[in-house]
């Protein structure tokens, strides 16, 4: 008994859903690439805020465990953010050569550090923080006026106080230890 040349043995014939796969390529294609897709979104959309990378927050809210926490999280945290900020575009357009840029960065760290001296004053070292910030505003006048020089003189003092004061509100606040049980074995 021989077979017929053209058709092979064990080959089932092709069925409704494979001819229509076949006639529909692209879309199935698609199909099969939305339903991970979906399946990774619909996950991570159930998670929500309770997962830590699901949260919609820029900054971390702390808890109230250091003595200046509400004052770090609170307005003058995201002023102090502002200027932090310009302070790193200035020495970044500065040591790059970019000298359009940092004198950009200068005009903004000028006009951030007016507002944060007009926003709420730290816990501690109230005197120290605003001296830090005419330093850091004189370093964004300087870097506006082509004074680089200056302007890195003024950037060292200025962020040396913000270290120091933030350091001085963020203390850790008292905590009190129970006392350590005794065990009945002596262990």
């Amino acid at each position: 008994m021989t077979q017929p040349p053209n058709r092979l043995v064990h080959s089932p014939a092709p069925t409704t859903r494979m001819r229509w796969a076949r006639r529909h390529r692209t879309l199935t294609a698609l199909l099969a690439a939305l339903v991970p897709v979906l399946a990774v979104g619909i996950t991570l959309g159930t998670l929500g805020a309770s997962h830590p990378a699901g949260g919609t927050d820029s900054a971390p809210q702390a808890a109230a465990v250091t003595t200046g926490a509400r004052w770090l999280t609170g307005p003058a945290g995201r002023l102090l953010r502002a200027v932090n900020a310009d302070v790193g575009r200035l020495s970044t357009g500065e040591r790059a050569g970019r000298r359009d840029v940092a004198r950009v960065a200068g005009t903004h760290l000028a006009a951030d550090t007016q507002a944060a001296l007009s926003g709420p004053m730290p816990p501690a070292d109230a005197k120290m923080y605003r001296s830090a910030l005419k330093d850091l505003e004189r370093a964004g006048t300087s870097a506006v006026s082509g004074k680089f020089d200056n302007a890195n003189t003024f950037l060292n003092a200025g962020d040396s106080d913000i270290t120091k004061v933030t350091a001085a509100v963020d203390h850790p606040a008292a905590v009190n230890i129970p006392a350590a049980v005794s065990e009945p074995n002596g262990q």
